[in-house]
């Protein structure tokens, strides 16, 4: 290619696989591959504009091989080019994050939306069905699964800092600073949260939004607020607190941590 960059120009899907025709639409062009949860696991998340994507392979119909320095974790990531512009910067231009106050704004705007595996921009894109247009009306549901509209556990963080934070939970389990909690009780902890933090462990997030309530993205449930000693009493059930996130597998299966980033 003549570039070896490109920049996004609108949110951008970012999928593993470059079968984008396939995933959206199919080969009659009337449904979207799913698994047998609804799920669309070909979805990684959705690149906000201004992300840099390094090429590496350029496809037929578009399609691109990228590497993605701002992503974490590694593996084979495409895009659909005509998300994107060429570009000769590698370095991402550095944003900072928003203000508390709007942060906590931007979350509870939130409530009531659909969850959505790798999703993290609820308001949806609507030039997917410009793209890979479907061959007949779609039902609501699915149109707006179409058009990626929704977000999942740890895409609703994303999605209010803008990209700022990571997009998965096996990064957030040591994003921050960690809150000592290991042998507290629930009642214990809630003294010592603030908003904003995250409980999370590798598979979940929930995000303290006050002193009494938690915000997070539940599947087949969607955006929800629900009281933080509830949530945690849940948690307790089957994890335990701790003050870093266990490096055995045996341990991390069976614990949560919590960790504070915004201060």
């Amino acid at each position: 290619m003549s570039h070896l960059f490109v920049k996004a120009s609108l949110p951008t899907p970012v999928l593993n696989t470059p079968h984008f025709s396939s995933v959206f639409g199919g080969e009659n062009a009337d449904r979207l591959l799913l698994d047998e949860k609804g799920h669309m696991r070909a979805l990684e998340f959705v690149a906000f504009p201004k992300t840099c994507f390094q090429v590496l392979k350029k496809f037929a119909d578009h399609i691109l091989q990228v590497a993605i320095p701002s992503y974490e974790p590694n593996g084979n990531f495409f895009i659909d080019s005509r998300f994107a512009h060429p570009c000769h910067v590698q370095k991402e231009e550095p944003l900072s994050c928003p203000a508390t106050d709007l942060l906590l704004s931007r979350l509870e705007k939130l409530l009531g939306i659909s969850y959505l595996w790798g999703g993290n921009y609820s308001a949806g894109i609507p030039e997917l069905l410009s793209f890979y247009p479907p061959s007949k009306e779609l039902d609501l549901k699915t149109k707006n699964h179409w058009m990626l509209k929704g977000a999942d556990c740890t895409g609703i963080l994303y999605e209010i800092t803008e990209g700022q934070t990571p997009r998965n939970s096996s990064a957030l389990v040591r994003f921050g600073e960690p809150l000592m909690i290991e042998g507290f009780s629930p009642q214990k902890i809630l003294l010592q949260l603030r908003p904003l933090d995250l409980i999370v462990f590798v598979g979940h997030l929930i995000i303290v939004f006050d002193p009494s309530f938690t915000i997070e993205s539940r599947e087949h449930v969607g955006v929800v607020k629900n009281s933080i000693e509830q949530r945690l009493e849940e948690l307790f059930l089957t994890r335990k607190p701790r003050n870093s996130w266990p490096s055995q597998k045996e341990l991390s299966s069976s614990s949560f941590v919590i960790r504070r980033w915004k201060k």
